[in-house]
C-alpha cells in the first residue's frame, strides 16, 4: 500500500486502513517540546518559585502525616516542618518534601512518553499520573518512618531513611512505567512501514548554523563579560568571629549532618552562648570559598526562608542595620520571629568578598534588584560568609540591638585581605 493511500498528509494524523492511530506528522514546534522540556527539567527554577513550591510541599507532607498519625492514635503535633512526637522531634526538610520524586516523575514521564509515542492526551495523563504517585508515595513514605520513630525510637529513622527513599522512587517508577504501558497503542505494520519511510522531517541545517552561532555568541558575550569586569573589583577587609572558650556560658553545637549536606559550606560552626542578663543565644558562623555555587547557597539559606520551616512564624523585618566594627560596617538584616509565643530576635549578615568600585557600599537585600546590579558589576562565584545569630530573651528590640553590638565589638575580628 502506498503512503498516499494512508492518509499521510502534512500536519495530518497517520492511520492505517483499520483507523489504528499509528504517527502524526510534526512541525518543528512540536518536535522539539519534548527534548526541550526534558532538558529544562534539569535547569534551577527561579528561586522565589522554586522556595515558595518546596515549604508548600514540606509544610503539606508534614500536615497530612501528622494527622495520618493521630488517626492511628498516636499522638503527634507540626510545628512549621517539624513533627513532635513523644519520643523525639522528626524533620521535614527539602529532600522529604518530594521535590526530588516530583521533578524526576516529571522527566519519566516526558521520556516514557516519547518513547512509547503517546498522543498529547496520553502525555498529559501520564505527567499527571507521575506527579500523583510521586507524592503519593512520598507521603506514604515519611507517614512510615514516622510510625517506625514513634514505635521504636528516633534512633530507628537514620537506618531506615536512605532505604525507605530508594524504595519510594522505584515504586514510583513502576506505577509510571505501568500506566505508560496501558496508554500504549499497539502500531500496525504498515504503518511503521509509512513512518519508517519519513513522516518526519530533518532539522534543515541552516537553522542547526543559526542555534549553534547564537549558544556559541550568548556562551561567548556571558564569559567576556564577567572576565572584563572581575579585573575592576576590589577586595573588602575580611573578618572572623572569635569563639568563646568553652565553659559554663558557652559550648559548640555539633552542626548535623543533613545541614552540611544542604548548605555545603567549606568552613562552619556553631555555638549555645548564655549572655550576663540571662539571654541564650544560637550563633552560627559559615563561610564558602570562591565557586560556582558560593553565592546562590549562601544567599538562599536566610532566616525568613528557614526558620518558618522549623515552626517559627516571622513577626517582623526590622530591615537592614549597619553595625560599625572600627572602620568597618557590617550590614545586618534583623527579624523578629515568634517561637512558642516568646519573641526570638534574629541578626543575619551576608558578606562578599569583593565589590565593584560604582557600588562600594550598597548592602545585599536579596531582592531581583540587586541581582541584577551582581551582573552589571559582573560579581560571580565570589567568596561568601554568613553570621547569623537568634537571642530569645531581650525585653525588647533596642535592648538585644544594644547586646548584638556589644558582641561584635568583642568578638569580631577584621583585618585587611591580601590583593
Amino acid at each position: 500500500m502506498a503512503v498516499g493511500q494512508l492518509g499521510l498528509q502534512p500536519g495530518r494524523r497517520l492511520t492505517d486502513a483499520g483507523g489504528n492511530l499509528a504517527e502524526q506528522r510534526l512541525g518543528l514546534g512540536e518536535a522539539f517540546f519534548v527534548p526541550v522540556a526534558f532538558i529544562l527539567l534539569a535547569v534551577p527554577w527561579p528561586t522565589p518559585l522554586e522556595q515558595a513550591f518546596i515549604q508548600a510541599l514540606m509544610r503539606g507532607v508534614a500536615t497530612l502525616t501528622v494527622e495520618g498519625i493521630n488517626w492511628c492514635g498516636i499522638p503527634a503535633f507540626r510545628r512549621g516542618n517539624l513533627i513532635e512526637l513523644s519520643t523525639g522531634l522528626i524533620g521535614v526538610n527539602e529532600a522529604c518534601s518530594g521535590v526530588r520524586s516530583f521533578q524526576a516523575t516529571l522527566m519519566a514521564a516526558l521520556f516514557l512518553g516519547e518513547l512509547y509515542r503517546l498522543g498529547k492526551t496520553h502525555r498529559l495523563i501520564l505527567v499527571v499520573a507521575g506527579v500523583a504517585l510521586a507524592l503519593f508515595f512520598n507521603l506514604a513514605r515519611t507517614f512510615w518512618l514516622t510510625w517506625l520513630s514513634a514505635q521504636r525510637g528516633i534512633d530507628s529513622l537514620a537506618a531506615w531513611h536512605d532505604p525507605a527513599g530508594y524504595g519510594v522512587l522505584l515504586l514510583a517508577f513502576a506505577g509510571l512505567w505501568g500506566c505508560s504501558l496501558l496508554l500504549k497503542k499497539p502500531v500496525s505494520s504498515t504503518a511503521a512501514e509509512a513512518i519508517h519511510h519519513g513522516s518526519l522531517h530533518p532539522l534543515p541545517g541552516k537553522l542547526v548554523l543559526i542555534f549553534l552561532g547564537w549558544l556559541i555568541f550568548v556562551e561567548g558575550a556571558t564569559e567576556l563579560w564577567y572576565r572584563t569586569h572581575e579585573g575592576g573589583l576590589s577586595r573588602r577587609p575580611s573578618w572572623t568571629l572569635a569563639w568563646p572558650e568553652p565553659g559554663p556560658a558557652f559550648r559548640f553545637h555539633e552542626i548535623s549532618d543533613d545541614t552540611r549536606l544542604i548548605l555545603r559550606y567549606n568552613q562552619g560552626k556553631s555555638g549555645l552562648w548564655l549572655s550576663a542578663d540571662g539571654s541564650q543565644w544560637m550563633i552560627y558562623f559559615f563561610r564558602w570559598l570562591p565557586g560556582r555555587a558560593a553565592a546562590q547557597l549562601a544567599k538562599n539559606h536566610r532566616p525568613e526562608t528557614c526558620l518558618p520551616a522549623g515552626g517559627l512564624k516571622l513577626v517582623k523585618d526590622l530591615g537592614l542595620k549597619l553595625m560599625k566594627i572600627g572602620d568597618l560596617e557590617l550590614p545586618f538584616r534583623a527579624y523578629v520571629f515568634e517561637n512558642r509565643d516568646k519573641p526570638l530576635y534574629v541578626f543575619f549578615c551576608l558578606w562578599e568578598e569583593r565589590f565593584s568600585s560604582n557600588s562600594p557600599t550598597r548592602p545585599e537585600d536579596f531582592s531581583r534588584l540587586s541581582r541584577f546590579y551582581a551582573v552589571l558589576e559582573g560579581r560571580r562565584h565570589l567568596g561568601q560568609q554568613v553570621l547569623e545569630v537568634a537571642m530569645a530573651g531581650p525585653v525588647d528590640e533596642q535592648h538585644a540591638e544594644r547586646s548584638f553590638e556589644d558582641y561584635l565589638a568583642a568578638h569580631i575580628q577584621v583585618f585587611q585581605s591580601a590583593p
